[in-house]
């Protein structure tokens, strides 16, 4: 977990950030926190996704299960989410429902 004190100040560094590039790129920007451990990084970064359970394995590949009702959110739009997410991790995520286990 991340201290109250960091959480905020993150948060107003992430709304100072997003505005600027939002302002100067006409881009909308997430900011994250950065974590050596993967389940860690993963789970930032498909933020704000509820998620039940992260399993690596070898080859920075990953299944992320999450509920049924988080699934969209977790996919977005046409992928886009789950691909950035990706990208963003180096990681190559498959995404589930806890339903279809």
């Amino acid at each position: 977990m991340i201290p109250e004190n960091q959480t905020k100040k993150l948060k107003k560094l992430r709304e100072e950030k997003t505005n600027y590039l939002r302002l100067k790129f006409n881009e909308k920007i997430d900011i994250i926190p950065w974590s050596d451990d993967p389940v860690e990084l993963i789970s930032y970064a498909l933020s704000p996704t509820q998620i039940s359970e992260i399993a690596l394995y070898d080859g920075n590949k990953a299944t992320v299960i999450v509920p049924e009702d988080q699934l969209s959110l977790a996919i977005g739009k046409g992928g886009i989410n789950i691909r950035l997410a990706s990208k963003l991790t180096g990681w190559r995520l498959d995404v589930t429902s806890d339903n279809s286990k």
